[in-house]
């Protein structure tokens, strides 16, 4: 869903906004939760929680990578209900 958004936005691919999307901003979440939000205070969970939270904006680029490069995705990602 956050691919489809990116591509409703239209989100252009380049170097740049991969270098953001797939390094940035996952960083920015990871210690942002870890630290700002208190992950930390639930261990090995915690950690957990905010890798996986920071590694939804990678693959969600990926996603919409692979939707530019083959528009039959996209067609079964909208009709997927």
């Amino acid at each position: 869903l956050s691919a489809l958004k990116m591509d409703k936005d239209a989100l252009k691919i380049n170097p740049w906004t991969a270098f953001v999307w797939v390094f940035v901003k996952p960083c920015h979440t990871f210690v942002s939760l870890f630290f700002r939000h208190k992950g930390f205070r639930d261990g090995l969970h915690g950690f957990v929680f905010d890798l996986f939270s920071a590694l939804h904006f990678p693959i969600a680029f990926f996603k919409l990578w692979q939707m530019r490069k083959n528009p039959e995705i996209k067609g079964k990602l909208v009709n997927w209900k």
